[in-house]
């Protein structure tokens, strides 16, 4: 199934919140990186959610039991989103890696996964030659200045 532009855009935002939070985590315990970026996209998807409830609220729809479940789970690649650079620092951790390591690693697959998300945008959307690169370049750097955040902090 196709992914909607809502969807796509909730995952890319998750994957910027997830990398977020991984430059800024405290690099004792990849469990409390874990826990940090779980808690903090679970709250940015229920301020997200709730701000487009209120929206629509504002603009005079009203509202069902199935417009709150529709537009809760209209976010939910937010969360999604999170898994995959957990997955890749949990695993770095499993294997061995310290846990600046592991945070490092994780960081750089969520680079290499906003520029293929960035990649797969263009190409749906029948995008080549330069704008096509600039499409992809703009996705891949956000996951850059994070790393750069990351650097600079630790």
């Amino acid at each position: 199934m196709k992914a909607s532009p809502r969807h796509q855009a909730a995952a890319i935002y998750g994957t910027i919140i997830s990398g977020s939070v991984m430059a800024a985590a405290p690099q004792d315990s990849v469990l409390t990186v874990v826990v940090l970026v779980l808690v903090t996209v679970f709250v940015y998807w229920l301020a997200e959610r709730y701000a487009d409830l209120l929206g629509a609220y504002a603009h005079g729809h009203h509202l069902t039991r199935a417009d709150v479940r529709h537009s809760f789970s209209e976010g939910l690649p937010l969360i999604r989103a999170s898994y995959a650079p957990l997955i890749v620092l949990i695993a770095a951790a499993l294997l061995g890696a310290d846990t600046r390591t592991a945070l490092t690693i994780a960081m750089g697959f969520t680079i290499a996964w906003l520029f293929l998300m960035g990649y797969i945008a263009g190409r749906r959307r029948g995008v080549t030659g330069w704008p096509h690169v600039i499409v992809t370049g703009a996705a891949g750097l956000f996951g850059i200045v994070l790393m750069i955040l990351k650097l600079a902090l630790h």
